[in-house]
């Protein structure tokens, strides 16, 4: 079945900034929509719209009929980069903080259900869209139809950070992403899962890719180290750092599934 792709230009909690929005649909789509909202490093179309053997998880669920929507929230993916990421990360404060998320995918849902004469939607949140996702169906219950939270955050209790200490944005290079994800693992064991070779193609085209589009844009030559590496917003991280310095959260990926099982089926 062909799958139409469109995106769309909304408005920012960020004046002067655009979000991209993505859709995917087939002509058999039925019921509410579903919208995906990435975490704190990869923006939506990178996470959800991602094809791996040219397939993405948005084509499986416009495939399987869902109207499916992605956005990327301001400073990811293909949405607008605020001025402030040009500067020095320590100029400024931290850049898209929970509540600017929740006003980007506000103004997504407001779009979506325009779009086709809905009330409400259903939510998918991926790590810190979790927090989002959730912060978004308790203050506006009446906008969301189901919520699901797939790798929900969690905590543990620690020394914390300061929340005055954390600067705009962070860079994030290919290697500390791979090592990030292996993190815990025994050696060996992430090369079970994961076939490195695919993990660092993929890798390479999220980070690449973009800063390609940035190097056109500023008319810049970037750097070997620029070429493998990225900036992502850090307002997620004063979030968490209320966590640190006050809780421990238990995450239960058992849970997460099974929610995600029960939501399918509903």
């Amino acid at each position: 079945m062909p799958i139409t792709e469109s995106n769309y230009d909304l408005p920012s909690h960020k004046a002067g900034c655009h979000t991209q929005l993505r859709h995917k649909t087939t002509n058999t789509t039925q019921g509410s929509p579903i919208l995906f909202v990435h975490g704190a490093t990869y923006g939506a179309t990178q996470t959800f719209d991602y094809a791996i053997n040219g397939r993405s998880w948005m084509d499986e669920m416009a495939d399987q009929g869902f109207d499916a929507w992605c956005l990327d929230l301001t400073g990811y993916g293909q949405s607008d980069r605020p001025g402030e990421m040009a500067e020095a990360a320590s100029l400024n404060a931290p850049l898209v903080r929970t509540d600017d998320a929740v006003v980007d995918v506000l103004h997504a849902i407001d779009f979506i259900c325009a779009q086709g004469a809905h009330d409400a939607i259903d939510l998918l949140g991926y790590s810190w869209g979790t927090v989002i996702c959730g912060r978004v169906a308790g203050q506006c219950p009446e906008r969301v139809n189901r919520l699901v939270l797939c790798g929900a955050l969690w905590v543990e209790k620690q020394t914390g950070f300061q929340a005055s200490r954390i600067p705009a944005y962070r860079t994030v290079t290919a290697s500390s992403a791979l090592n990030r994800w292996a993190h815990g693992l025994e050696p060996g064991v992430f090369e079970t899962i994961v076939d490195p070779c695919l993990f660092r193609a993929g890798l390479s085209r999220v980070y690449l890719s973009r800063n390609i589009l940035r190097m056109l844009q500023d008319e810049t030559q970037m750097s070997e180290t620029q070429q493998t590496a990225r900036k992502d917003p850090c307002g997620m991280c004063t979030y968490i750092s209320l966590f640190f310095n006050c809780c421990s959260v238990a995450n239960s990926m058992s849970y997460i599934s099974l929610s995600l099982w029960l939501w399918l089926r509903l």
